[in-house]
């Protein structure tokens, strides 16, 4: 999972803010933990997250400011099993649904990675990677001085799910949770009563 952004629009790290009851961390620990056998945490260039208990590994990026396509490689790295799932911390609209569908694809089409497609494009980071095969690709890019996840994807034999597949409402899906206004929404009003847990990232 990725969760080593910086959080400079939001103010305080997005990974500890509650939605739902949950933290957004373990949220989506919970989603991926009965479908894979370990849940890694890319988070970043420091480990942060021990004082939470979660049943999952930290793992830091190799090189500083290179962005999620860091966190991505450590992960590749550091991963013990055919496929990495990857799934940024902050879209809490994905859950065992779209990672379960990802990864049967996965299986079944023979593919090198599968990524989610929505009305915006490929999105690189809600995803399955073979790991034999993107962890050394993910390392010649960032070598080479490229910072752009999509380009890991672009790179590869890749298969997309569409998310019209799923049947629900794209935009709760694809919600990205970046800023204080998106913890609200106008049916909704306040994502949780708790919306700050923890220190600033």
């Amino acid at each position: 999972m990725l969760c080593g952004g910086a959080s400079r629009r939001m103010g305080t790290d997005k990974a500890r803010l509650r939605w739902e009851g949950s933290t957004l961390l373990a949220r989506a620990v919970e989603a991926l933990r009965p479908l894979c056998d370990r849940v890694l945490l890319a988070s970043g260039e420091r480990a942060r997250y021990g004082d939470l208990g979660l049943d999952a590994s930290e793992v830091l990026d190799r090189r500083a400011s290179f962005g999620p396509l860091a966190g991505i490689e450590a992960a590749l790295l550091a991963a013990s099993g055919e496929w990495l799932v990857t799934t940024p911390v902050d879209m809490p609209g994905t859950g065992a649904a779209v990672f379960g569908a990802l990864i049967d694809r996965a299986r079944s089409s023979g593919a090198d990675a599968v990524t989610l497609r929505s009305p915006r494009g490929i999105e690189p980071l809600v995803a399955v990677y073979r790991v034999s095969v993107c962890a050394p690709l993910a390392q010649r890019l960032l070598d080479e001085g490229q910072r752009r996840p999509v380009a890991l994807a672009a790179a590869l034999c890749a298969v997309e799910i569409d998310v019209a597949e799923f049947g629900e409402d794209v935009q709760s899906l694809l919600r990205n949770v970046n800023a204080p206004n998106d913890l609200f929404t106008p049916a909704r009003g306040r994502a949780d009563d708790d919306l700050t847990t923890g220190g600033a990232a």
